[in-house]
C-alpha cells in the first residue's frame, strides 16, 4: 500500500510542477535483429526499454491524445488512430494503382516514399512546434516537452548495461506516446502536400480528384499519388524537401520508388532525371500485393493474419 501512496505522489507531483526526474526517464535499448545471420549495425532494430513509472506517466497523456486524434487527423491517415482501420488504406491503394499496365489510360504516377529511420529523426522542437500551433495548451505541452527532452540511453548488450548518453531527437518504439506524436508530425506533411495541390502546383490522380485524394499514410509508410507530369513530381520533391527541413524526416531515395502510366518517351527521360527508382507492379503495401487489377480474397490472407 505504501509503494501505492508513493507513486500516485509522484505522479501528481509531474502533473501539478511539470517537472519529470531524469532518473524515471532513463532507458535501455536492445537490440533485435531484422534478419538471422544479423552482424552489422544497420541489421538491427532499436528496442525501447523504458521505466515502468515513465511508462504510467507517457500511457496517461497517450490516451488524452488518442480522445483528439480523430479530429485532428485527416482520413488519409489509418495508424494509431481510434477507429480508424489498416485495411481502409490497403482498399484505396487497391483502387488507385487498378489501370496502371493499360495502354490506352490517362497519364497518372505514383511515389511510395520510404522515409530513413523515421521515429529515430524526427525534431523534438518541431513536434512541440506542432503541438502549440495546434492550440494543445501549455501544461499540456510542457508535460510532452519533458517526456521528450529528459531521455538518456544505455545499450544492453548480453543483459549488461552499456555507456550513458543524452537523447537529442526522435521518438522511441516502446514508448506509449511515440506513435499519436508521429502520427501527428506526419499530418503536417499531408497539409503541406494539399496546399501545393489547391495552389495547382501538384495535379491530382485521375482517380484521387472526387474525393480528393492526394496521398496515403499508415505510419511512416507513404504513398504520394499525382498526375504523372514533371512539374506535379517536381513539387512534391519541393515538399519533402520543406518537410525535412521542418522536421527532420528525410526521404531514403534508394529504397523510395516510381510508378507512373501513359508517359512518352521525352516524359519518361525527364522523369527519371529525379533520380527515383523506377518501380513496377505488383509491389507489397501493408502486407499486400498492389497490382494493376483487384486483389483476390485468398490474397488477403497476409493481412487477416496480422489482424488475428
Amino acid at each position: 500500500m505504501w509503494l501505492v501512496k508513493m507513486l500516485l505522489r509522484l505522479f501528481k507531483n509531474f502533473l501539478t510542477k511539470g517537472r519529470l526526474l531524469k532518473q524515471w526517464n532513463a532507458t535501455a535499448i536492445s537490440l533485435i535483429p531484422k534478419k538471422e545471420g544479423a552482424d552489422k549495425v544497420k541489421d538491427f532494430r532499436p528496442i525501447s526499454l523504458c521505466n515502468v513509472i515513465y511508462k504510467v506517466i507517457s500511457k496517461l497523456i497517450a490516451r488524452r491524445i488518442q480522445d483528439i486524434l480523430p479530429l485532428m487527423i485527416s482520413n488519409i491517415q489509418s495508424a494509431f488512430v481510434k477507429g480508424r482501420l489498416l485495411v481502409e488504406n490497403v482498399l484505396l491503394a487497391t483502387e488507385m494503382v487498378q489501370g496502371f499496365n493499360q495502354k490506352r489510360i490517362s497519364k497518372r504516377g505514383l511515389l511510395k516514399v520510404d522515409l530513413r529511420k523515421a521515429f529515430d529523426t524526427v525534431s523534438w522542437e518541431f513536434i512541440l512546434s506542432t503541438l502549440r500551433a495546434a492550440d494543445f495548451p501549455p501544461t499540456f505541452t510542457n508535460w510532452i516537452s519533458q517526456c521528450l527532452t529528459s531521455t538518456s540511453f544505455s545499450i544492453m548488450v548480453n543483459g549488461d548495461m552499456c555507456g550513458n548518453f543524452q537523447g537529442t531527437r526522435g521518438l522511441r518504439q516502446g514508448d506509449p506516446l511515440s506513435p499519436a506524436l508521429f502520427v501527428i508530425a506526419m499530418e503536417v506533411f499531408g497539409n503541406l502536400l494539399d496546399s501545393k495541390v489547391d495552389a495547382g502546383l501538384i495535379g491530382l490522380h485521375p482517380k484521387g480528384r472526387n474525393p480528393k485524394i492526394s496521398h496515403l499514410a499508415f505510419a511512416d509508410d507513404v504513398m504520394i499519388f499525382f498526375d504523372g507530369k514533371t512539374l506535379s513530381l517536381h513539387n512534391i520533391s519541393e515538399a519533402l524537401q520543406e518537410f525535412q527541413n521542418l522536421s527532420g524526416l528525410a526521404m531514403n531515395k534508394e529504397k523510395s520508388a516510381l510508378y507512373t502510366a501513359d508517359l512518352n518517351p521525352m516524359e519518361t527521360t525527364l522523369i527519371s532525371s529525379f533520380g527515383f527508382q523506377s518501380g513496377s507492379l505488383p509491389f507489397r503495401y501493408l502486407r499486400l500485393p498492389l497490382m494493376h487489377r483487384k486483389i483476390r480474397i485468398s490474397e488477403f490472407s497476409p493481412l487477416m493474419d496480422s489482424l488475428l
